[in-house]
């Protein structure tokens, strides 16, 4: 015999639908916005100065993503204050989808390392989306520079401390001199830059002797033999980079993991986030792109916004337990 449901259990199975119902009106949005996004321009905000890998990557997903929806995608550059000028342009923005984020892991883990009282929260103001690729840090000389393989420089360093000027390319540039400062026990003089594409401009003409650096920001000037890589800041050698010898065989414990993606003001309906996603990894799969990064010296490595948000936390407590052991800080 087939149980009859009880009133009360009727009236229960009426409430639940109802509030269901009133909750899909309730953020009617939602839908319509990832059904028709993108209808109008998407803004992808580089928190640096032109000229570095971040403003290569967002530009070259920028086109590709223009392409894909039929729509326009601008890249705008905002440097300033170690990011944060462009980063929290973004956190404050409407969680629509229409104004994305392009920046790495000094902006969402190594900054709020460093810095106690940082103008965004990377962790309640803004919404992971998908990293695109893996950024391998070299360390870079003047080709000009009397020291042409790591021994030799290292040397130099400790022989003479406080003579050679390195170029510091933002916080991320600053936390990688702390760091190479303690493990490699030297000293030198810091100069400040507004980002990566700068402070290589500043190696390339002999303001500065030396500088950390990934592949991409480097490969527009390192064309013209005016500077050099000595090694590579990770744990091993790289396949892209074979005959370059890791800094981790001179410098015990030296690594410069790291990563660029997109990222979303907080509440940015998942639906949009999930559909970004889902592009650019497309995108990302295409051998023409990965050909492309590969030439930056870069690595495509998509991410889902989960297993990027789980990073971003573990990076924020890795680099923050170093800046206290090391008790680094940013020049």
């Amino acid at each position: 015999m087939k149980h009859k449901p009880k009133a009360q259990e009727i009236r229960r199975r009426t409430i639940l639908q109802a509030a269901a119902m009133s909750a899909s009106f309730a953020v009617p949005g939602v839908y319509a916005q990832s059904r028709g996004y993108p209808d109008k321009m998407v803004r992808i905000v580089v928190p640096s100065a032109p000229g570095g890998s971040l403003d290569l990557m967002a530009r070259m997903m920028a086109q590709k993503l223009g392409e894909r929806w039929n729509q326009t995608v601008v890249v705008e550059n905002r440097p300033g204050a170690n990011f944060a000028v462009g980063t929290s342009h973004v956190a404050k923005s409407a969680p629509d989808g229409y104004t994305l984020l392009y920046c790495h892991d000094g902006v969402m883990a190594k900054n709020p390392a460093l810095y106690p009282n940082l103008s965004y929260n990377p962790l309640t103001e803004l919404t992971p989306i998908i990293c695109v690729v893996e950024l391998y840090t070299l360390l870079y000389v003047r080709s000009n520079l009397p020291h042409d393989n790591l021994d030799s420089f290292l040397r130099a360093l400790r022989a003479q401390p406080n003579k050679l000027n390195h170029a510091v390319g933002g916080p991320s540039g600053s936390f990688i001199s702390g760091l190479f400062k303690s493990l490699a026990g030297v000293e030198y003089i810091d100069v400040p830059y507004k980002g990566a594409g700068p402070s290589m401009v500043a190696l390339a003409t002999g303001e500065c002797d030396f500088t950390f650096a990934d592949p991409g920001s480097a490969a527009s000037i390192l064309s013209s033999g005016r500077i050099r890589p000595l090694a590579v800041g990770s744990p091993k050698r790289l396949r892209l980079f074979p005959n370059l010898p890791a800094l981790a065989e001179a410098v015990p414990e030296f690594d410069l993991s790291s990563w660029s993606g997109l990222i979303a003001p907080a509440n940015t309906p998942d639906a949009v986030v999930r559909k970004i996603n889902a592009d650019a990894r497309v995108i990302l799969t295409a051998e023409s792109v990965k050909a492309q990064v590969e030439m930056l010296g870069l690595e495509v490595n998509p991410s889902s916004p989960e297993e990027l948000a789980t990073r971003i936390r573990n990076d924020i407590r890795k680099w923050s337990k170093l800046v206290k052991e090391r008790n680094l800080v940013a020049s």
